[in-house]
């Protein structure tokens, strides 16, 4: 699966929305999507805008047609929680994080966690994948935020995908990247160069290993009637079976009677 993450500080440009309608990926994490000012409609996809101010927001946009999103939550002032399906057989869990410098780390990663915990059930968060504009530096492993973020990322036994570079023009920082679950192997890491936001786009390529599989709900209108027959249906299930048993030993008395007195 190949995910493009980018801080594109405001989707209003059209020369931006044509750009991510024709890349072909699998999956699009954006922060700072701003309020647009149009009303994003477009399928597979969730959009947390920003109504009141500029800055902030966040979109997932999911562009394989295999996977689906089944429902979203949102959490902080900008974040998203999306639950999707794979081939409607597997489950996984994308987070739109953005942190913004004036909030603060330890709030947006508590809510994070609360939002994680609150939603998704403890044998799916092996299938999570966390992305986007973090404002924690990796390059700088002595700062508070950063040994924060190591909490949370032993916590839920997860693993960084991350260039070996700067993500932003300016200060030379890495601060746009993806946490992974361990359902997720990170195959490569790559920066792409598009003078249109101050943040380069970064793409992770990875790999799904031993994703759980999505809960089928069967509603029944009936219950007790639901349970009369399927007791009807084991009982003539179980006559069923004495009878053939009841045939085969007299199949087998018949023809051990030919063979003694023949």
């Amino acid at each position: 699966m190949r995910t493009l993450i980018w801080n594109a500080r405001s989707l209003r440009h059209q020369v931006k929305q044509i750009f991510l309608q024709n890349i072909r990926t699998d999956l699009i994490i954006i922060t700072k999507t701003w309020d647009p000012g149009f009303e994003w409609k477009l399928a597979n996809s969730v959009i947390r805008r920003r109504e009141d101010s500029t800055g902030g927001g966040t979109l997932v946009w999911v562009k394989n047609p295999n996977i689906k999103i089944l429902k979203h939550f949102t959490f902080s002032t900008d974040s998203l929680l999306v639950q999707a399906t794979i081939e409607d057989q597997k489950t996984i869990w994308i987070v739109a994080l953005y942190i913004p410098n004036s909030s603060s780390t330890r709030e947006c990663l508590m809510d994070m966690a609360n939002a994680i915990e609150c939603h998704a059930p403890v044998n799916q968060r092996n299938s999570i994948l966390i992305a986007g504009d973090f404002n924690i530096d990796m390059t700088k492993k002595n700062l508070p935020s950063y040994k924060l973020l190591m909490l949370y990322y032993k916590k839920f036994k997860l693993k960084v995908a991350a260039l070996d570079g700067p993500t932003r023009e300016k200060g030379k920082a890495t601060i746009d990247y993806a946490i992974l679950g361990s359902s997720f192997n990170a195959l490569s890491v790559q920066r792409l160069n598009v003078p249109i936001s101050d943040h380069f786009m970064v793409t992770v390529k990875t790999e799904m290993i031993d994703l759980p599989r999505a809960k089928v709900k069967i509603s029944v209108s009936n219950k007790k009637l639901a349970t009369k027959i399927t007791k009807n249906s084991l009982i003539h299930a179980q006559n069923a079976l004495e009878l053939l048993a009841h045939q085969f030993i007299a199949r087998e008395l018949k023809i051990n009677k030919r063979i003694l007195f023949k």
